[in-house]
């Protein structure tokens, strides 16, 4: 088989990517799931900057939806500081250096402390930049990857006023599950998450393609399982979709999010059985 030049392959991989990335044009992009950040003992998500100024320990903290599993590195601190220990709270294959793999199993909504690192000081504190490297990933409770982020965090420097509060959070537990078939056309769409202000918009985005080009918005309560049955599902049809949430409260802005795209497929129309010309005379049998 004759081989392709390279310089073709090279803009057939453009053309491709290309391709690839308008597939998804018309879809919203998803909110993190999680967000990875290191926080002094007492602190909060929304700090971002920590003193050290002797034996301080630092938490390794996870923040949002339910997570099973997490992947992220952490580098050393800046000029100045050194970790002298560490201890982790859940079981883990690797290294923070070099790349760790950690089994959280489902961990309840909110901020999980997934370990502790403790520091000091080395020699002059001018203050740096330490976080948790970008390109963390976290898997939800049934084994989607979804987004992370590292939130940035300053070390003994308090004059750059950084503010990370009032973060939205992806919607998680949606049913029915991803890729999930056989799925009656009058199930119950639900899923858990956001915020439940007064002023709160809920809704899914729901479609046939994958790209979400015919995708229509529906509005669902924003309390309890955000649930919703729709009266225009299809037999025998695959369905993309994604759950969202709106606010905005007194002191932010902007605020919401949006899940990964989900799938499912509902049941197909019921077989009708073949008439055999045996079952035929067998209706006539005395």
């Amino acid at each position: 088989m004759r081989q392709l030049p390279s310089w073709f392959a090279m803009l057939l991989l453009l053309i491709l990517s290309f391709v690839s990335a308008d597939a998804r044009a018309d879809c919203v992009q998803p909110s993190p799931y999680a967000r990875l950040s290191l926080i002094n003992p007492g602190g909060y998500m929304s700090d971002c900057t920590m003193s050290i100024t002797g034996f301080t320990p630092i938490y390794v903290v996870a923040f949002e939806a339910p997570v099973g599993k997490v992947r992220f590195t952490l580098p050393d601190p800046p000029a100045g500081f050194a970790i002298v220990a560490e201890g982790w709270n859940y079981p883990h294959t690797g290294s923070r250096l070099t790349g760790m793999e950690m089994t959280v199993g489902c961990s309840p909504a909110g901020v999980v402390t997934l370990g502790t690192v403790w520091v000091i000081p080395t020699g002059p504190v001018s203050g740096g930049d330490w976080r948790i490297s970008p390109g963390c990933e976290v898997e939800d409770c049934d084994g989607n990857l979804e987004p992370a982020v590292s939130l940035p965090t300053t070390i003994n420097n308090f004059s750059n006023n950084c503010f990370q509060d009032c973060m939205g959070g992806a919607p998680y537990d949606l049913f029915p599950l991803m890729g999930a078939t056989g799925v009656p056309t009058n199930v119950r769409l639900t899923w858990h998450g956001g915020w439940n202000f007064p002023n709160t918009t809920c809704s899914i985005r729901i479609g046939t393609d994958p790209g979400c080009s015919d995708a229509q918005t529906v509005n669902v309560p924003c309390d309890g399982d955000h649930g919703i049955t729709l009266d225009f599902l299809e037999p025998g049809t695959t369905y993309y979709w994604q759950a969202s949430w709106f606010t905005i409260p007194d002191s932010c802005y902007n605020t919401g999010g949006t899940s990964i795209i989900f799938s499912f497929t509902t049941t197909g129309p019921l077989a009708v059985e073949a008439a055999t010309w045996g079952k035929v005379k067998s209706m006539y049998r005395e």
